[in-house]
């Protein structure tokens, strides 16, 4: 075989090598950034279910409480003066009734504040990994190799983030006004 012969082979074997690893490449960067996604996106339904089940037990404690503080005052009353309650026209004791402690809605209000805050930064994660990944494999050449094996393949929906009704229709309408709390 002739040196210019050898030279071509060698060029053609190095040329398509370099493609192949090129093409494995892509496929598995565009692999792994997708099941990153699909991963991102399960950890983000987790933590929207755990938080939203905390702050659901939590607000079943001043049911509860409630309850107590109820059947605690019925039971000192009718101790204190029968099942009939006071019955003189003027009973001059001083009454010291069961108070509602405030700081178990300051701990509701810190969790759910807390809950909220952890799960933006979740989205914005996910919401990260998706511009990566959408910007890898809209890249020369990527986009040649990736469109040519038909990434992407995961639910690209997953890359929209969780909102609220009001700020799809503030988005939409292009305004916003001050929030309505009750």
């Amino acid at each position: 075989m002739s040196k210019g012969l050898m030279v071509v082979v060698v060029v053609l074997v190095l040329g398509a090598a370099s493609c192949f690893l090129t093409i494995m490449g892509v496929s598995n960067s565009c692999i792994s950034q997708e099941n990153g996604i699909d991963y991102q996106y399960d950890t983000n339904k987790s933590a929207l279910a755990g938080y939203a089940n905390r702050i659901l037990d939590m607000v079943q404690v001043p049911k509860m409480a409630k309850d107590q503080i109820l059947e605690i005052t019925k039971a000192a009353i009718q101790g204190r003066y029968g099942e009939k309650g006071a019955q003189a026209v003027f009973v001059a004791i001083r009454e010291q009734n069961p108070t509602v402690d405030a700081s178990l809605y300051r701990t509701l209000m810190q969790s759910m504040e807390a809950g909220r805050t952890s799960f933006d930064a979740d989205q914005k994660q996910l919401l990260d990994k998706c511009r990566a990944y959408k910007t890898y494999y809209q890249q020369f050449p990527n986009s040649l190799v990736a469109g040519m094996m038909g990434y992407p393949k995961f639910d690209q929906t997953k890359c929209t983030p969780v909102t609220t009704e009001q700020t799809e229709t503030d988005f939409k309408n292009k305004r916003t006004g001050p929030l309505q709390i009750q």
